[in-house]
């Protein structure tokens, strides 16, 4: 942890009683004193060996103007740390060599190009889907709607479908 203190004009404050509360992810309450290692700069060292958030409340404070004073607290805030992985998944950079290996043997290329991806030659065929859910869901809306309408409507009065037979 390192702080560096200046004040409204850039010049660096010097002499000040720096302590910081690290809470750590077992729950584990811990102490620190940061020291002044150069001029406005305060720091401390400590393990971060488990994953988890680490929580400092650091504190800087004064020495008294006068004498038997009390200190005056300056600066007094809270930071974060989290260690989210084990330092084996810290692995980041690309296994070019097992990537050009895994190519090769299962019959591609190593790192082809966006022509080559999308190249289809002509002795190829590309299946093309079509999605008929839409289509048949339109089809079942307009036969309900025209069922609805031939139960409803009286279109044998009409003419529509011969005349209209008395039974009695």
């Amino acid at each position: 942890v390192s702080i560096d203190n200046v004040d409204g004009n850039g010049r660096f404050i010097n002499g000040l009683e720096t302590t910081a509360q690290l809470i750590r992810p077992n729950l584990e309450v811990a102490t620190l004193r940061l020291n002044q290692s150069a001029p406005g700069r305060y720091e401390t060292q400590f393990p971060m060996t488990d994953t988890g958030s680490y929580l400092l409340k650091i504190r800087q404070t004064a020495p008294p103007t006068e004498e038997g004073g009390e200190r005056q607290t300056l600066t007094d805030f809270t930071r974060g740390v989290t260690i989210s992985y084990k330092p084996e998944y810290r692995h980041l950079s690309t296994d070019e060599g097992f990537l050009s290996e895994l190519a090769t043997v299962t019959g591609g290329v190593p790192n082809p190009t966006m022509d080559r991806i999308f190249n289809v030659s002509e002795d190829e065929r590309v299946a093309i889907r079509k999605q008929l859910w839409p289509w048949l869901l339109m089809a079942a809306l307009i036969l309900f709607v025209l069922d609805v309408a031939l139960r409803r409507l009286d279109l044998a009065g009409k003419g529509l479908f011969g005349s209209p037979q008395r039974y009695g």
